[in-house]
């Protein structure tokens, strides 16, 4: 009997209160490395656009366009000021994102932009449009009001005694927002594809939601939807263009019942072709450097012919 209640009192006085301040402790210590590496990314990002002049072109969407689209490239070769706001996951919802464009980045350089590159992977990426809508994640990564952390206090025991430190750094950018290929940031050995594509109705839908929220930030832009490179492997090669084929006969037969012309008018739409696996980084959907300049040059060709069309349509 007085066994007994040695072990009760034990639990009761220390091992349970031992414990829940040890899970406290974890779910404190996950959100601050989740976050933080998160924080910073979002802070360059911000401050980048903020501080540099004369910009009147933007790349956005997620980890795709920051690893797969250069600013850079794009200034040089349109003798324009072009930047790279795209973030990790797209602020893991659509509300997280609109809501840093619409009010952290400065007002008037926002009127000053003409062209904006939107570029998504989750299209191609079938259920993620859902759980971006119903996501309960922060933009930093976190979750909100969450009682289980990300990781587990064995993984960060192991990044500490691996690496002496418990969060993983997000790759830097340079000053056009791009990100800068550091050696080891490259590993293709175990990419396989995950093509697999969204509802056509949820796609569509949007679009035009997004077409509707960064017109109303960015008020003088001109909107160009980018379906991106992802990696195909060659057997599916067929089913792939296939289904893209059954997209854009989509888009065309529902704005024609919709009477929403605005789709094809003040929208530019366009497909990339897939990565080759000799461009890839370290996902299907992220380029290394060479994969990088391929995919900017064939969107650069795209963008010239279809402002040039433009341009002759409206002197008709």
């Amino acid at each position: 009997m007085g066994n007994d209640n040695k072990k009760r009192s034990y639990l009761f006085y220390i091992a349970i209160p031992v414990a829940l301040t040890l899970y406290f402790s974890l779910l404190v210590l996950d959100r601050w490395a989740v976050s933080t590496p998160l924080n910073l990314h979002l802070e360059n990002k911000i401050e980048g656009f903020n501080k540099k002049e004369n910009i009147n072109n933007i790349i956005i969407g997620g980890s795709n366009a920051f690893y797969s689209l250069s600013a850079k490239f794009l200034s040089v070769n349109t003798n324009d000021t072009w930047y790279n706001l795209s973030i990790s996951a797209e602020g893991f919802s659509d509300q997280n994102y609109i809501e840093l464009l619409n009010q952290d980045l400065d007002f008037k350089k926002r009127q000053n932009v003409k062209n904006i590159f939107y570029s998504s992977i989750y299209y191609y990426r079938n259920g993620e449009i859902g759980l971006r809508n119903s996501s309960k994640r922060q933009i930093d990564g976190s979750n909100r009001f969450s009682i289980k952390p990300r990781f587990s206090g064995f993984t960060y025991l192991k990044r500490f005694l691996l690496n002496r430190k418990i969060f993983i750094d997000y790759p830097s950018q340079n000053e056009a927002g791009d990100i800068i290929f550091r050696s080891g940031l490259c590993d293709n050995e175990r990419i396989f594809q995950r093509f697999k594509i969204e509802d056509f109705d949820k796609i569509y839908t949007n679009i035009l939601y997004k077409a509707e929220a960064l017109h109303s930030i960015f008020p003088n832009s001109t909107i160009y939807i980018i379906f991106p490179k992802d990696y195909i492997e060659e057997g599916s090669l067929g089913f792939y263009h296939k289904q893209i084929s059954e997209l854009k006969l989509f888009f065309k037969e529902r704005s024609m019942i919709d009477n929403n012309t605005e789709l094809f008018s003040s929208i530019k739409i366009f497909f990339q072709e897939p990565y080759s696996f000799e461009e890839l980084c370290d996902s299907p959907s992220h380029a290394n450097p060479v994969g990088r300049e391929t995919r900017s040059e064939e969107l650069l060709s795209w963008f010239n012919i279809s402002t040039k069309s433009s341009s002759v349509q409206e002197s008709e």
